[in-house]
């Protein structure tokens, strides 16, 4: 076995969770090779020294601490002590503003049907019927040129 691959099965080795063959052939390979035993030695009490540390909770003001600080130095942009209903979140101001401008639309669109319906021209088309000319000028059959076939 390799340095490496006996280096990625060390925790394995120390779970006992090795077959039979690989736990030979991890064996073999920390007796052949000295700084590899070492390496394994360490990681061996490296995990000793920290399965002996004790698991402890935290203060039970720790969180509100915590809060605390975080509402002090964000001046008060975090954990506020405002309801959520009352404040309103910029989606619900923009779905507003959406809504608004959806029932102007459908608005002025119905209000534009109805004039049309009673026969009424839309103000303002008037206006753009008086700038466009009555007839458009035509050429004579005999001012255009004729094609002269050789």
């Amino acid at each position: 076995m390799e340095r490496e691959q006996a280096r990625s099965h060390f925790s394995d080795y120390l779970d006992e969770d090795l077959s039979d063959e690989l736990r030979l052939a991890f064996e073999q390979a920390l007796e052949a090779d000295d700084e590899l035993r070492e390496e394994f030695h360490s990681f061996r009490m490296t995990v000793k020294s920290l399965s002996s540390l004790r698991l402890t909770a935290p203060p039970p003001e720790f969180a509100r601490k915590v809060e605390r600080r975080i509402q002090r130095r964000s001046h008060g942009r975090f954990f506020r002590d405002q309801r959520l209903l009352m404040r309103l979140p910029f989606e619900w101001f923009s779905f507003i503003i959406i809504l608004l401008l959806l029932v102007l639309y459908m608005t002025l669109m119905l209000d534009i049907k109805r004039v049309e319906k009673a026969g009424k021209k839309p103000p303002g088309v008037e206006k753009k019927l008086k700038k466009a000319p009555t007839s458009a000028p035509t050429s004579s059959p005999s001012s255009r040129p004729t094609a002269q076939t050789p």
